[in-house]
């Protein structure tokens, strides 16, 4: 036996099981608890960046028919100024 030495190909899994099976059962049954608690917390964050994904394609969707209708309104206003312009009657001279 020589101290010092650790074997060269045990993978981080091996030491990870290692370490929870010398573990007492009160801890490690803690820790399964811990898991399922970020497994329901990864679940929501998957959800809501899928939410936000929905959100940002209607989000520019709104936006394009936004700058569509505030062309039209231009467009309309030009139209009935030039047709204010037209219909106003010239101030007399008194």
């Amino acid at each position: 036996m020589v101290l010092g030495e650790t074997p060269v190909n045990i993978s981080a899994s091996e030491i990870g099981k290692s370490i929870i099976g010398n573990l007492p059962p009160e801890i490690t049954a803690k820790f399964g608890f811990l898991i399922n608690i970020l497994e329901a917390i990864g679940i929501v964050v998957l959800i809501y960046i899928v939410f936000l994904i929905i959100k940002a394609f209607f989000s520019v969707r709104m936006n394009e028919r936004i700058k569509k209708i505030s062309n039209n309104v231009e467009e309309i206003n030009q139209k009935l100024d030039s047709l204010v312009k037209k219909k106003m009657p010239k101030p007399s001279k008194k």
